[in-house]
């Protein structure tokens, strides 16, 4: 098993400018971009050692799958982080006035690295694209301010899988969250089988009709980001896969969630410190 992540990575010197880049306005639109704030070196290291380890998952059987308590794996293609960087140098990778940033967006001094992961989506596995969801359906409690730091390892020019990003701020879970429906039923599953090209979604992702009713009016954002540049979204921003049948490239990206820590929760027992 990967070994534990250490509280805190020193962050080297970097070369990049200050003030940080923002393109956006985070209190109104729940999502912002961050330009240039990730050294393209570094993540093609990560993204190196990410695609071995995917490539060694996607070899395994159902039965290995389970016994690394990763059979659903097969269902979304994604990795807890410390599967493929134990010690999150990824933290070594950013701006370092880029956790700063976050947890004050969190309104908080403090953050914690929670449930944060490494996906790889090729577009012929269109099975694996998330519907609509907000991030904190899946985390507990769902009333701490949270922030999904979205870092692709791969441009995204329209050729690859993306996000698409309700910009809009909500104030509530607009679905269920995953802990109600497991009170709820018992035998809830967090995918469920489709038919050949259908998602294995989500039971608990939000639909069209409802998406549209939460911002009427409000387009959907498919931003397009160089390796380099990061999105930063509410817990509570709505988003989902972008994929189309005429992308011709695989992409793979890291998702780093900080929250305000819970009561009584070391910052560093679940994830990293940040």
């Amino acid at each position: 098993m990967p070994a534990q992540a250490p509280e805190q990575a020193a962050a080297p010197a970097h070369p990049f400018q200050r003030p940080i880049p923002v393109s956006g306005d985070y209190g109104r639109d729940g999502v912002v971009a961050l330009h240039g704030v990730a050294d393209p070196a570094r993540l093609l290291l990560l993204r190196e050692r990410a695609v071995a380890m995917f490539d060694l998952f996607d070899s395994l059987t159902e039965s290995q799958l389970a016994a690394l308590d990763s059979g659903d794996y097969r269902f979304h293609g994604a990795l807890p982080y410390r599967r493929i960087d134990a010690g999150f140098d990824i933290l070594n990778a950013l701006h370092p006035g880029l956790v700063p940033l976050v947890t004050a967006l969190l309104g908080s001094e403090k953050a914690a690295l929670r449930n944060c992961i490494v996906r790889r989506m090729q577009p012929q596995r269109t099975e694996t694209r998330a519907s609509f969801h907000q991030d904190l359906q899946f985390l507990w409690p769902h009333d701490l301010p949270m922030a999904t730091v979205w870092i692709p390892l791969d441009p995204l020019d329209g050729s690859r899988p993306g996000l698409q990003v309700l910009p809009r701020r909500l104030s509530a879970l607009a679905g269920p969250s995953r802990t109600q429906r497991q009170k709820d039923d018992p035998a809830f599953t967090d995918y469920a089988e489709g038919g050949p090209g259908e998602a294995f979604d989500l039971p608990i992702a939000l639909d069209e009709e409802a998406v549209a009713a939460l911002a009427p009016g409000v387009e959907l954002w498919e931003p397009h980001l160089a390796c380099g540049d990061v999105l930063v979204f509410d817990g509570l921003t709505v988003h989902r896969s972008a994929l189309r049948p005429d992308m011709a490239h695989a992409r793979i990206s890291v998702e780093l969630r900080l929250s305000v820590p819970p009561p009584g929760l070391d910052p560093a027992a679940g994830e990293a410190k940040a």
